[in-house]
């Protein structure tokens, strides 16, 4: 479900038999049959990034039930921040904010950018995370901005595509697709 053609990472989700692990909160991972198969890649053996700018030329299709993210995760669930990641009515509202914990409480300080058309054609995503602030951008225009408890450990880049729900078929194959992505650190 990965592929690297002509200069560009292609996650794609199909319609196809597997079998697999999902995750239940009670039970842990356990094995099951799926009906559909999607893709994750990340950097988290081979590059960090603690502050700095992050920025991804991506596109991808806008499938309501089907979910594509550019995120930063470190060793644990929580703090996480979504560069994007696409939810709502027929995948056509972008999220972006950062999740922490505080004493096991989850944080959830997140935005839905709302009636975006940014499917199907490319755009550039970014964040300027310092110690004191982050700030999301698309195509270099400050969209967010988050000034309180923002996350100081090393994180890694993840580009992800899944399924919410079980979805009409013939709506697939659906795929994100990166161009290139950036990373700068403060000197």
């Amino acid at each position: 479900n990965i592929s690297l053609r002509d200069g560009l990472i292609t996650l794609s989700t199909v319609s196809e038999k597997s079998r697999g692990k999902v995750w239940d909160s009670e039970k842990g991972f356990y094995q099951t049959d799926l009906n559909f198969t999607s893709g994750i890649i990340n950097t988290g053996h081979a590059f960090r990034l603690n502050y700095g700018k992050i920025e991804a030329k991506v596109k991808f299709s806008q499938i309501e039930g089907l979910t594509h993210a550019f995120w930063l995760a470190g060793e644990k669930a929580t703090p996480h921040i979504n560069i994007f990641k696409t939810s709502g009515k027929k995948g056509k509202e972008v999220e972006i904010g950062k999740i922490t914990s505080t004493q096991g409480k989850l944080n959830n300080n997140s935005k839905l950018l709302p009636y975006l058309m940014l499917g199907n054609e490319f755009y550039i995503y970014s964040i300027e995370w310092s110690k004191d602030k982050i700030v999301w951008k698309i195509n270099d225009i400050v969209v967010a901005e988050q000034s309180d408890n923002i996350p100081a450990e090393a994180m890694y880049i993840n580009f992800s595509s899944h399924l919410k729900k079980e979805i009409d078929s013939t709506k697939l194959p659906a795929t994100m697709q990166i161009d290139w992505v950036r990373c700068y650190s403060k000197a």
